[in-house]
């Protein structure tokens, strides 16, 4: 708050030109956007804000202006008004609960109109003999009023069925966009990178959560569009989509029960992943078409207008490359963060930050993938090229840090193996671990249940003549080639029931039996391997 009243101060004392209003209020917008104690509540609020400056009450002749406005800056509805927001946002700390995005619509809409007024549109006058007039207490002591009585009110009408697209970008990426089930007026959007023969297909698909991808996609034209309708059924989502003839719809069709991973505090963007599971038989006995009027032309300008609001995603986000290493002086795991200019990272970290925990680590790394959202300080990176893992020499010998690898690229929770593989719980631990002789990780395919390229019919096992047991319950869990290759990329493997760590080399056997997945190239020491080989890689 004491900065903001900085900026207005500024503004006001200012003369000749010298801080422009426009300006202070694009910096003041920038503040609450990235503040810690406002940013959640700014990002729960943004969409309500962006899609109340159309009201009745404004004259007609500048209902024009407002659009005119929104094309030339799409977060016009984000610059003023903070007014508003920050009485909002007091009022939120004073509540016991959160307050939910309906409330906090009906909340904003009551006094919407002012923010209107006082970009400069005048409202039509309610009588001759009538006033109005803006008194910054009465709306303070009415928004307490209000909240009070929001547990009366009665609940928003709400459709059955919801609104989709599936639009087509090119490069065989795809946007999906639809209105969101908690919220109906609010919209979600997620970048889902796949063929478009395989876009409808039963399985979980990874969306893009960079933030410059998104906004370098969110503005190119489309090339095609999908409607699709979907719709809540008991705890369920089920997906229809359309059996076309030209533009004409001549049936629907249920592709399954949709799921996503939604976007971080009621951002528009990213959905993290997309699901579509198998339709309980239960549940399609009780299933029927859609009968629904698609309103297409008018729900594809709000996709459109959600689209181009995504431009906004990379203000204040610094691309970074991590550099993860060890400090045996304090026993801790340090991870610096170098900003990437022109495609090279700076010689000198931005920040360098200590972890005790080998959990935190991996936490830090995973959080913009997992999250969709930057790192605290407004850090962005790929796990993929962006994240480095030093060799340190210690006094028991090299510790290479490739062995938290694995654990970024999964969640250990999911993956069977990885919930085995147990590691140190503390940088100290690892220090004290000795070393055991070289090893070699042997993946091993079942050709027998090998079908497809991502079949889960791998193994790894281990040579060497001093086998732990747990490292042999290891040698029992089925993978897809692609976690074997994520596990690879440990130099080290790590054995927590010996306290010993063990230098790795890599064998796939039968490599020449099998067809390779293309995103296999992602994985640099299997592919070190496989070069040596003649290998077979899908399209």
């Amino acid at each position: 708050m004491d900065r903001i009243i900085d900026l207005c101060t500024t503004c006001i004392k200012a003369h000749g030109g010298t801080a422009e209003p426009g300006s202070v209020l694009d910096r003041i917008r920038t503040v609450l956007r990235q503040d810690k104690e406002s940013k959640d509540f700014w990002r729960l609020i943004r969409s309500i804000r962006q899609n109340a400056l159309h009201s009745d009450s404004l004259l007609p002749e500048v209902s024009t202006l407002v659009a005119k406005l929104e094309q030339e800056d799409h977060e016009i509805g984000l610059l003023y008004g903070n007014y508003l927001y920050l009485l909002l946002l007091a009022l939120q700390r004073d509540c016991e609960t959160l307050l939910v995005q309906d409330s906090l619509r009906v909340l904003w809409l009551a006094f919407s109109d002012w923010i209107l007024v006082h970009i400069g549109f005048g409202q039509e006058p309610i009588a001759e003999e009538v006033v109005s007039k803006y008194d910054l207490w009465f709306i303070w002591t009415n928004l307490q009023w209000r909240v009070a009585q929001l547990p009366e009110s009665p609940a928003m009408e709400e459709t059955d069925m919801l609104q989709a697209l599936m639009i087509d970008v090119g490069s065989d990426h795809h946007w999906l966009v639809f209105q969101s089930p908690h919220t109906r007026t609010e919209i979600i959007a997620g970048l889902i990178h796949r063929s478009e023969d395989s876009l409808f297909q039963r399985g979980w698909y990874p969306c893009e959560t960079s933030p410059f991808e998104l906004k370098e996609w969110s503005t190119i034209s489309w090339n095609q569009s999908i409607p699709l309708v979907i719709q809540p059924v008991g705890e369920h989502l089920v997906l229809w989509r359309p059996q076309q003839d030209g533009d004409t719809i001549e049936s629907w069709w249920p592709v399954g029960i949709f799921e996503y991973g939604r976007p971080t505090h009621g951002e528009t963007a990213p959905i993290r992943w997309v699901r579509y599971k198998r339709i309980p038989s239960a549940l399609v006995s009780n299933l029927s078409p859609p009968e629904i009027n698609l309103h297409e032309n008018a729900f594809q300008h709000i996709v459109r207008k959600t689209l181009s609001s995504l431009s906004s995603l990379t203000e204040g986000v610094i691309h970074v490359r991590c550099r993860v290493t060890l400090d045996d002086v304090t026993s801790s795991y340090m991870v610096q963060f170098f900003r990437v200019t022109g495609g090279d990272s700076d010689k000198t970290p931005l920040q360098t930050l200590h972890y005790l925990n080998t959990l935190d680590v991996i936490q830090t790394l995973r959080s913009p993938q997992t999250t969709g959202h930057p790192f605290e300080n407004r850090y962005w990176w790929v796990l993929d090229t962006d994240v480095s893992y030093e060799e340190v020499t210690t006094t028991h010998g090299p510790v290479s840090l490739t062995f938290l690898s694995p654990f970024t690229y999964r969640n250990r929770q999911a993956s069977p193996y990885l919930s085995r593989y147990t590691l140190p719980l503390t940088a100290e631990d690892l220090l004290r671990m000795s070393h055991g002789p070289s090893i070699t990780l042997v993946a091993d395919p079942d050709l027998s249940r090998w079908k497809h390229p991502h079949s889960r019919c791998w193994n790894i096992l281990f040579l060497t003549p001093d086998l732990s047991p747990k490292m042999r319950t290891l040698q029992e869990i089925d993978l897809t080639i692609i976690e074997v290759a994520e596990i690879f990329e440990s130099m080290q493997f790590i054995d927590t029931s010996s306290h010993r760590m063990y230098s790795t080399q890599v064998v796939i056997n039968n490599a020449d039996l099998v067809i390779f997945p293309k995103n296999i190239l992602s994985f640099s020491r299997t592919c070190q391997y496989l070069q040596r080989k003649k290998f077979t890689i899908s399209h």
